[in-house]
């Protein structure tokens, strides 16, 4: 199986994805990070991931945008991947949209919290919540959300069916004592045969 993990900054690859990727890959999954090229794309090359830069602006840009849309496209039309896997808000949208018109078959959101929020003008915290329920009900299959709260928000907002909705909880392990490797693969394990990946 072949897994393609999103996200607009090598930083988020190396520090927030990191262990999602080590249990990936120690799973023995066929597994390719993308994101933009950093300071870390080096370290994570040399801790042996399979990285291919494409810029990602972290912002709504729309040229810079589309640009990235169609490059995205091209990458999963070339890798032809089982799953995509996106994550940070403008790296999930676009990935999400390219996956889809390059119809992969599992198209994957963790939301590391929503973008709109209630520290927004209402106006814009409407907009946002119907292009993110446009994005959940025609480009994803399924969404992880770090917190109940978001979970309840996904399903309050009907973005996609309630069996495809799964709070997988957030955390940071400073030391790597209470959260080791093989935790993580466990799971990721559980998380992959709960929805038959």
């Amino acid at each position: 199986m072949k897994i393609i993990e999103i996200c607009a900054i090598d930083t988020t690859m190396k520090s927030l994805l990191r262990g999602l990727n080590v249990g990936i890959r120690s799973e023995e999954y066929d597994l390719i990070c993308v994101c933009s090229k950093g300071k870390n794309t080096k370290k994570l090359r040399d801790d042996g991931f399979n990285v291919i830069n494409l810029n990602i602006n972290r912002t709504i840009n729309p040229l810079f945008n589309v640009i990235s849309l169609y490059n995205l496209y091209k990458l999963f039309k070339r890798e032809k991947p089982d799953i995509v896997h996106v994550h940070t808000p403008v790296a999930a949208a676009l990935g999400r949209i390219a996956a889809k018109k390059a119809k992969v078959l599992i198209v994957i959101y963790t939301a590391h919290g929503f973008y709109f929020h209630k520290g927004m003008s209402r106006l814009k915290y409407n907009i946002i919540l119907k292009i993110e329920k446009y994005l959940a009900k025609h480009y994803t299959d399924f969404i992880f959300t770090q917190s109940e709260e978001d979970r309840r928000t996904a399903l309050e907002n009907n973005f996609i069916d309630k069996s495809k909705i799964l709070t997988i909880g957030n955390g940071v392990d400073v030391w790597g004592e209470f959260n080791p490797i093989n935790i993580e693969k466990d799971k990721i394990k559980k998380t992959y045969k709960e929805f038959n990946l």
